[in-house]
């Protein structure tokens, strides 16, 4: 099963009960997995989540239940979830978003432990929120909690873990996008319960797409709250999604190309910005939605023989530009690649 098929959202019909394994089979694929859905499935088969995000069968019966909101509002998860001492090791802007995200989810609150390199974010975390503190030091971090998320850049990862004393129950879920399993394994050993994971600044407003490679327990209850899980089978496919974010400021120079445009033939600012991000919003949440349907299809379909939109994506055809995005992705894919 590939990456993406792994990731499965509950589809609107044929939900139902397995008796036997408290399962809910999903009949569509490829569908995605989102927060409070009890289940992840494909057309083969069904797969059960970890125990601390499953549900109790004999109190909520799916059979009733006549769309995905009518299963995702259940406290599948919140029923059974395990409170977590969830450590951060690095006080930046995902740091940020994750903390905001999952005080903002509606589950119970996790008791949080920020490491005090960033003053400004952690204190403003703690004057936000209540439930967390800001550490003396990193070891503090570490002392304090079971669950430890190394959010530091990668160029200064492995001086900041080398200094830290690991305990063999420590669950370790790193957010550094050029450090391998392998190289993760040997310096947070003792602890054996390793995970990475590529979060994205949305999980501020639990929109954020989560790849976790591997698909660890609690990895994957921690980042559900805050978005839509990926789980991945292989970390070369992990770190191809890491390369992937590298386009979100493509993204953004792109749309300020047309805003400037716009700009340029009288159109005010603030208008064009809105217009232009809605736009998108409009596009993108059709995508999301026609989860049976490819890129290149959506794209065909827009690229009206004849019309304005196929003019456009020729010209670009033309001129190589959607070669160059597969030409840089490949040196980000070397460059994180290489640095594992």
């Amino acid at each position: 099963m590939s990456a993406i098929r792994m990731a499965v959202r509950i589809s609107n019909d044929n939900v139902k009960e397995s008796a036997e394994h408290s399962e809910v089979v999903a009949a569509r694929s490829p569908l995605s997995w989102e927060r409070g859905c009890g289940r992840i499935a494909d057309n083969s088969r069904s797969v059960s989540l970890p125990p601390v995000v499953g549900y109790n069968a004999d109190k909520y019966n799916p059979t009733s239940l006549k769309t995905v909101q009518d299963l995702c509002v259940l406290p599948f998860w919140r029923r059974q979830e395990r409170l977590m001492q969830l450590g951060f090791i690095g006080t930046g802007e995902i740091t940020s978003s994750i903390v905001t995200g999952l005080n903002s989810s509606g589950v119970t609150a996790h008791t949080i432990w920020l490491s005090p390199r960033n003053s400004a974010i952690a204190n403003g975390l703690v004057n936000r929120f209540r439930g967390i503190s800001v550490a003396s030091c990193n070891q503090e971090v570490l002392d304090h909690c079971d669950t430890i998320v190394i959010a530091v850049r990668p160029s200064a990862a492995r001086d900041v873990l080398a200094e830290l004393r690991f305990r063999p129950d420590h669950q370790v879920i790193s957010l550094v996008s050029a450090l391998s399993l392998r190289s993760l394994s040997e310096l947070a050993a003792p602890a054996v319960r390793i995970a990475r994971a590529v979060p994205l600044p949305s999980t501020a407003k639990r929109l954020s797409p989560t790849a976790i490679y591997p698909p660890d327990p609690v990895a994957v209850e921690l980042f559900a709250a805050v978005g839509t899980v990926f789980p991945v089978e292989r970390e070369n496919q992990f770190v191809a999604i890491c390369a992937t974010t590298a386009t979100i400021a493509s993204y953004f120079a792109f749309n300020e190309t047309i805003v400037s445009w716009l700009e340029q033939q009288g159109v005010p600012a603030s208008q064009a910005k809105d217009y232009i991000a809605r736009l998108f919003l409009g596009v993108t949440t059709g995508a999301v939605e026609a989860s049976e349907r490819s890129f290149q299809s959506l794209a065909a379909t827009h690229a009206t023989a004849g019309g304005i939109n196929e003019q456009f994506l020729k010209y670009l055809l033309e001129h190589g530009v959607l070669t160059r995005v597969s030409e840089a992705l490949d040196a980000i894919l070397h460059r994180i690649g290489v640095g594992s």
